[in-house]
């Protein structure tokens, strides 16, 4: 069934209700590119997967050797502009496929999501280098090497490939509309299911560093720029409450119910 979705994905009769259609898909592109592009909090909240220090600390002390390698190893990392977000995605490809001020909307639109894409570039770049040296010295050939690095891009980071979306991510432009914003938060999502096995499993520190990455990271950052402590409220109640936030976010609706409820913001 998955297959077959996927394979039929551009197959959608869409003459009936086309004009309804252009509007979502519209209305959709336009909050995209006005709301994330040259945005100072996403940028300053990217996905950073692991953020291991030393990993860190490794890949920028050989910063050159480690872009080099990434292009030419990785298959994701020169395609971060196009995986990293759904929309953007989509956006980029009806400018190509367009008429008119095709050259002119794209570029803006490139320049706008620059700063963001190499942010996201570079914690990319440290996943999979640090991941596909760890491989190599555990004997690991080349290519498996190198499968493993960009799995765990796309698992740590996300990736917007029509195999890598949920079937929500997919449907029909009313639900794309429902999930704009929610590729980084499927990505977590996806990330936090796996802690469940690796406890079954006893695999005690791959659970933890599942847990650190997918949920405490991303709360230690929405809890720095997006989260309002109220003046009476309790340092252990702020954390609680940016976790319990970033937990509810990877859920579609939930988010907005969650952020209404705890912030007071209409979503």
């Amino acid at each position: 069934p998955w297959l077959k979705d996927i394979a039929n994905y551009f197959n959608a009769n869409e003459a009936d209700i086309g004009f309804m259609n252009t509007v979502l898909r519209r209305s959709r592109f336009n909050l995209m590119a006005h709301a994330l592009g040259l945005n100072l909090r996403v940028i300053l909240t990217p996905d950073v997967g692991l953020l291991n220090p030393k990993a860190v600390y490794k890949t920028l002390f050989n910063n050159k050797e480690s872009l080099e390698l990434a292009y030419e190893k990785s298959r994701e990392i020169p395609h971060t502009f196009k995986n990293m977000d759904r929309d953007f995605r989509e956006k980029l490809e009806s400018n190509i496929r367009s008429q008119g001020l095709t050259g002119l909307q794209s570029t803006a639109v490139r320049w706008a999501f620059m700063p963001l894409v190499k942010v996201s570039q570079g914690f990319r770049v440290i996943t999979f280098v640090d991941a596909y040296k760890k491989a190599l010295a555990e004997g690991k050939s080349d290519a498996e090497a190198t499968m493993i690095g960009d799995a765990l891009v796309r698992q740590q980071h996300g990736a917007s490939g029509i195999p890598d979306l949920p079937a929500i991510m997919r449907g029909s432009e009313t639900r794309k509309l429902i999930t704009i914003f929610y590729g980084f938060f499927n990505a977590m999502y996806n990330w936090q299911r796996q802690a469940k096995g690796e406890i079954k499993r006893h695999e005690w520190k791959n659970a933890m560093a599942t847990l650190y990455g997918s949920i405490l990271i991303p709360s230690a950052f929405g809890a720095a720029l997006f989260n309002k402590r109220k003046e009476d409220e309790s340092i252990f109640k702020f954390w609680a409450k940016a976790i319990g936030l970033q937990m509810t976010q990877t859920i579609p609706l939930a988010r907005d119910i969650a952020t209404n409820l705890v912030e007071g913001i209409r979503p």
